[in-house]
């Protein structure tokens, strides 16, 4: 009678066990599903690709691109059109290169000489692709924690599922006095255990998701340690011994739940379910990976720079670009430079060593110009390549105050987030760091002669430091009456062809008063005494500075 009692006993914690477990397993499959669906590779959110570079920001020594840089010129997509790589840690990479200037430009020579490398030897490149393509994209993995930040990545009182999972075992040793209690012990602790799992496994399956990955990445690494390319010898010498450090963790990756519905995969769920057995791997490997951080660092950094360099390699198959020189002087020299997201970009052809005060009525181009001349600044000491026939300029801190986006006003006035803008500027500049600044429309947020009198006394202060080189673009005449003598001129210019505007694009040498908004106001039909009226005080004011 009791043993009956003790196998139906048995057999009913089984049936309500596996019910649990399937009902679980069903809710698990539709949270990966909803993960796979979120975490698809075409998509790559600028939050995911972002996270190495929030992880190292606190700890970057180096000039910066910041957000007010950032926005203005539209980085996100510039990101977007020029990457072209194979894993989530380039993609991170990537976008963390963009945002940091070495001044020092050490990287470049190392970087140039892997991407010679791949580009003469195809099979070489074909090996590594095959290799990064296998380890894929997955969002919001956040791979790169495990450098940074392991703390954030460990369960929380992890010594309660030590204990919980050794209950199960502990309680047979009961059987020493009473095989009854013992057995009924066991089924006690395999109840409670199944309830621990089924309420936190779900919170916890984006770690186990982004381990997993963390493993591929590694495992990815192994791989390109075996190909027998003598081109990255030197490379494989360094990373071997960093594998080997790493290599334990591909004994417990087995382990961990993949979710499938394989009859060697349920039978593993029970005895994951009745001893936590996902949370001791878990935990294990995540000391394991916090031991021998620096090798994990390598070897993600490793994988990352080859991705990084078939990146900007193909980049520079697709458009037409140079490499940038650099100088001691503080200047900038470019030939038939012209802007990437442009499909049909207008190139051009300038250089300073003053600075520029550059004007253009609406739609000229400056702005574009302007963007494009940053743009490729930022490209230079970045990628080290640039967008432009030739480019020569000094290795500098790069700030833009162009267009203040309605998300960084956080509350504040135009005026004031205007000021903000230039204020950080002009702190890096005081610090006396190499900085070419630009700056469009300057504070236009307010009234003419406040306008007037500041921007005049910014730019003169600008123009004042040794160590800073200014590019402005403005509508306002005064500042050319004011600044002209201290920053080269150049203006953007259209003409009137069949009664309508037509701008040319083209940048050029000197200074003139744009005057296009009287022609437009002939051309749309504004009654004569309107334009006439407005053409008299231009002139007026022209001829004695003063209305």
């Amino acid at each position: 009678m009791k043993i009956t009692l003790i196998i139906a006993s048995f057999l009913v914690l089984i049936t309500i066990i596996n019910l649990t477990l399937n009902s679980n397993r069903r809710k698990i499959k539709k949270i990966r599903e909803d993960w796979e669906q979120k975490h698809q590779p075409e998509e790559e959110p600028p939050q995911s690709v972002a996270s190495y570079w929030c992880n190292k920001r606190d700890a970057c020594k180096s000039q910066i691109i910041d957000d007010y840089t950032w926005h203005d010129l539209n980085m996100d997509e510039v990101y977007k059109k020029i990457k072209f790589t194979y894993t989530s840690p380039g993609s991170e990479k990537l976008y963390a290169t963009l945002r940091e200037i070495h001044l020092e430009g050490e990287q470049h020579s190392k970087r140039e000489a892997l991407i010679k490398k791949l580009s003469e030897n195809l099979a070489l490149k074909e090996d590594l692709q095959f290799i990064l393509h296998a380890i894929g994209k997955k969002n919001y993995m956040n791979s790169s924690a495990y450098m940074y930040r392991t703390d954030e990545k460990e369960i929380k009182n992890k010594w309660v599922y030590s204990l919980c999972s050794a209950l199960p075992l502990l309680s047979l040793l009961v059987a020493v006095f009473s095989v009854k209690i013992a057995i009924f012990l066991f089924f006690g602790c395999a109840i409670m255990n199944t309830i621990i799992y089924m309420s936190i496994k779900d919170q916890y399956e984006s770690e186990f998701f982004s381990l997993l990955y963390t493993i591929s990445i590694i495992s990815g690494a192994k791989r390109m340690t075996k190909l027998e390319q003598p081109e990255i010898a030197e490379e494989k010498k360094e990373l071997i011994p960093q594998i080997k450090k790493l290599a334990p963790l591909y004994k417990y990756v087995h382990l961990i739940s993949k979710n499938k519905e394989t009859p060697a995969e349920i039978v593993m769920d029970y005895l994951r379910t009745f001893f936590l057995v996902d949370f001791l791997i878990y935990s294990r490997m995540m000391k394991h990976l916090t031991k021998n951080q620096e090798a994990y660092t390598r070897t993600w950094e490793f994988v990352a720079e080859i991705d990084i360099c078939l990146s900007i390699l193909h980049m520079r198959e697709q458009y037409t670009y140079s490499i940038p020189k650099f100088t001691e002087d503080l200047v900038i020299e470019c030939g038939e430079l012209y802007h990437p997201l442009l499909e049909d970009p207008v190139k051009n052809t300038f250089s300073t060593a003053n600075g520029a005060l550059i004007t253009g009525s609406n739609a000229s181009g400056k702005s574009t110009f302007i963007k494009s001349l940053a743009l490729n600044c930022i490209l230079a000491q970045t990628l080290h390549t640039v967008f432009a026939d030739d480019f020569r300029m000094k290795r500098t801190a790069i700030f833009t105050s162009l267009a203040i986006n309605d998300s960084l006003l956080q509350g504040e006035s135009y005026f004031m987030a205007e000021m903000n803008s230039l204020k950080r500027m002009l702190d890096t500049i005081e610090q006396g760091i190499p900085c070419i600044t630009f700056v469009d429309e300057i504070l236009k947020g307010t009234n003419t002669i406040e306008r007037i009198s500041a921007s005049a006394a910014i730019l003169t202060w600008l123009y004042e430091q040794k160590n800073n080189l200014s590019i402005v673009a403005s509508h306002d005449i005064e500042l050319y009456q004011i600044c002209g003598e201290m920053y080269e001129g150049y203006y953007f210019e259209g003409v009137i062809e069949n009664n309508q505007m037509r701008f040319t694009y083209r940048i050029n040498k000197g200074s003139t008063y744009v005057k296009n908004a009287l022609e437009l106001l002939q051309l749309k039909g504004f009654p004569k005494p309107v334009v006439d009226n407005a053409q008299r005080l231009s002139n007026a004011y022209i001829a004695i500075g003063q209305w």
